[in-house]
């Protein structure tokens, strides 16, 4: 697999992780509204992604809510070494060193 285009437009709001789905070294993130996870006992890690393209890492918190974690300038080579695999409105896979 190839990269896409680094600006490629992730489309806004919450993507969480479906280690289900991972391989190698791809994450893969589904949209949390929509698709119907399978139950896991560790909690699910997401992306909130606003309108204007920031994005904001969340974990579990105590009560299994997703917490803020974090800010990310964005999921691109450039910015924290993350490269966007394939991304539309049912998947997003992306890498990390």
């Amino acid at each position: 697999m190839s990269a896409i285009n680094p600006e490629a437009s992730i489309p806004a709001g919450e993507w969480t992780h479906s280690q289900e789905e991972d391989h190698d070294d791809i994450l893969v993130y589904r949209p949390a509204t929509s698709f119907p996870f399978p139950p896991t006992r560790g909690g699910r890690d997401s992306l909130r992604v606003s309108d204007d393209g920031a994005i904001t890492a969340l974990s579990p918190g105590p009560d299994d809510r997703p917490r803020p974690t974090g800010l990310r300038a964005g999921l691109d080579p450039t910015s924290e070494g993350v490269i966007v695999i394939e991304v539309n409105d049912h998947i997003l896979k992306i890498r990390q060193p």
